[in-house]
């Protein structure tokens, strides 16, 4: 199918939305309000904010220059709120809990503000806000310090709990996802609110809120590669989101930073940067579809001499078509937009993907990249379990790319008793990993259980420290997925296994490609390439009977049986630098590798199907223990 593409593009710049208000300065004041209790009130022009220390150093009064309306409503209602993961809002102690605070600088230029508390974890938790004056920008350091003599593991969690503009009604938040983007909250057709709370696959770092009424919006800046989640509660107005975890060592520090702008006049929100604020919305107008970009600057300065060129690229047909380039000429505060309209078929789903040049404030070339779905006027299905829209539109998030404190002298010792902690999914029991790590000699074995959680997949137990990951001497993960071990575990994983330690994979519905090892640290340690495919179960058809390979170091000289069978298994390709020890038909079964000083082992088949014939599951014949004892004991150091 080919988009036939004619162009009208024209320009509006939404003049007075944010120009800079004459002659304003930032000041900070302390109020009284008795039985010593002291609120901090800034105003800078933009903002009108009190905080309360006494209580979590929440903002507890929140006003724009749009209006004297109160963002903040009654009850629980709060803006600058911080949580720990996993102790939410209203329970946690660190919501209500007392803070000291500093007025770092009192104005005119700026308002520094200093909060800062210790927990019953013995974590101190600080948040530096600067308030410039004149400006739409508040910027935000969020920081912890274990000041406890142990390793702990914390993460943290921001919450902005208001009505936009005052008012609950109309109000939409957005989120990047790997499926474009998502929104949720208010729906102005049917009066209620609608779309699903979490978004569980960020795509980049922001997220944002809009009062479709007013035009008044937020967008909040923090770093990716530190993102965990996005939420929106929608019963109760939210904007949040999820850190994940970082451990601490004694006296460790983990700092991070975001900003939150206030917006006017976009129609909704698809990228935000440091660079750039954009929206784009598709609206059939006709046999025409009408593509509106809106643009603004962002925290970093204005922009200039700002071109914009577009694709317009069909999902399922794969037609790409180039758009003529806009010219924006320069970005400030004041959103500008931009109008093209295409006639196009308006039943079938499309992407816009954008590429965006010009010169940063400092005068370097800019150029910065952003998509946006679009499901046809269709829209989409809908699935009745997640009560939301369903969609098979992906596209692969950017990696993450962060470090972890360690500890000094970590190193990797091999124990006298060896030790072994399994990672267990669904299935596990079928690959026999206890029955066989004894007969191979493991001492200690510990266990651990794959769950699904409002986050997404978690485990019962991981190592919450390195030198927890090291105390250990083989790791199983048998059909579980690389993000229930969270960043910091994977992180983990492979320090222990570059030390000395040893990893055994083994495949399965949450394993390798479907349990997203790919693009992730895991991926880095494997002896194989796994599959971009999120479902990379591959059917042997006629089933792969198992043989030991020519390359073979570890099983060399071992016979299997004729009848020894594999069904399913994760369609994985070995690394350069590997070797595959047994095969399933002609696909790679089990491949052995090194990484650091350490031994890696995948098992690409999967405790799936049913025999034939003759035929024997492999994991249910006699000689499953003679194939993968030996590599359990290689992978302890016994010589082949």
């Amino acid at each position: 199918m080919r988009l036939h593409l004619s162009l009208l593009a024209s320009c509006l710049l939404l003049a007075g939305a944010l120009a800079a208000p004459a002659g304003a300065q930032v000041q900070v004041q302390e109020l009284a309000k008795g039985n010593g209790i002291t609120h901090l009130r800034v105003s800078n022009g933009y903002f009108d904010v009190e905080f309360a220390p006494e209580s979590g150093a929440t903002a507890s009064s929140f006003k724009t220059r749009y209006g004297d309306k109160e963002w903040i409503f009654p009850g629980y209602g709060g803006m600058f709120r911080t949580v720990f993961v996993g102790v939410g809002f209203p329970t946690s102690d660190l919501a209500w809990i007392k803070h000291t605070y500093q007025i770092l600088d009192p104005g005119p230029e700026q308002v520094v503000l200093e909060f800062r508390t210790l927990t019953k974890e013995n974590v101190t938790v600080y948040r530096k806000m600067t308030f410039p004056s004149g400006s739409p920008v508040v910027r935000v350091q969020l920081g912890m310090i274990n000041e406890g003599a142990q390793s702990t593991v914390q993460g943290l969690w921001p919450d902005f709990m208001m009505y936009l503009s005052g008012v609950p009604e109309h109000n939409r938040y957005y989120r990047p996802s790997i499926r474009g983007v998502s929104e949720t909250g208010w729906d102005d057709q049917t009066k209620t609110m609608t779309g699903t709370d979490y978004e569980r696959n960020p795509y980049e770092g922001w997220t944002a809120a809009l009062n479709t009424s007013t035009g008044e919006g937020l967008v909040w800046l923090m770093d990716y590669n530190w993102l965990k989640l996005l939420y929106n509660c929608n019963n109760s107005w939210t904007a949040e989101w999820s850190y994940d975890y970082a451990t601490l060592p004694k006296g460790g520090k983990w700092e991070t930073e975001y900003d939150m702008i206030l917006t006017k006049g976009f129609p909704g929100f698809c990228h935000a940067s440091p660079q750039v604020i954009a929206g784009m919305t598709m609206t059939p107008r006709g046999d025409r579809l009408e593509i509106t970009h809106t643009l603004s600057r962002s925290v970093a300065g204005n922009l200039k001499d700002v071109r914009l060129t577009a694709q317009l690229r069909g999902v399922d047909s794969g037609e790409v078509h180039d758009l003529p380039a806009l010219t924006c000429g320069d970005l400030t505060w004041e959103p500008q937009r931009q109008v093209q309209t295409i006639p196009v078929k308006m039943d079938q789903r499309l992407v816009c993907d954008v590429e965006l040049t010009g010169l940063s404030a400092a005068g370097a070339s800019l150029q910065e990249s952003y998509s946006y779905y679009w499901p046809g006027s269709q829209g989409e299905g809908f699935d009745l379990m997640a009560g939301a829209g369903t969609t098979t539109y992906r596209r692969p998030a950017p990696r993450k790319v962060k470090e972890f404190l360690k500890p000094p002298g970590l190193a990797y010792y091999r124990k006298p008793e060896p030790r072994m902690l399994e990672c267990r999914g669904p299935f596990y029991h079928y690959f026999r990993v206890p029955e066989l790590a004894t007969r191979a000699g493991i001492s200690v074995i510990e266990d651990s259980y794959l769950t699904q959680t409002f986050a997404g997949t978690s485990l019962t137990y991981f190592p919450g420290s390195y030198e927890e990951m090291f105390k250990q001497d083989l790791l199983v993960l048998n059909n579980v997925t690389a993000p229930s071990l969270t960043d910091f575990g994977q992180d983990a994983v492979r320090e222990f296994v570059k030390a000395g330690g040893s990893l055994l994979v083994l495949g399965g519905q949450f394993s390798l490609g479907a349990g997203a090892y790919r693009n992730s640290v895991l991926g880095d340690v494997l002896p194989v390439q796994v599959s971009a495919t999120p479902f990379d179960l591959v059917r042997l058809d006629p089933p792969g009977r198992l043989m030991v390979a020519p390359a073979a170091r570890v099983l060399h000289g071992l016979k299997l049986p004729e009848t020894s069978a594999c069904f399913w298994l994760n369609a994985v390709q070995p690394k350069p630098d590997a070797w595959v020890e047994i095969t399933a038909g002609d696909r790679p079964f089990l491949i052995c590798g090194r990484y650091g000083a350490g031994k890696v082992a995948v098992v690409a088949g999967t405790v799936c199907g049913e025999p034939v014939g003759t035929q024997r599951a492999f994991w249910e014949t006699d000689d499953w223990p003679d194939l993968l004892c030996p590599v359990l004991r290689w992978m302890l150091g016994d010589t082949p």
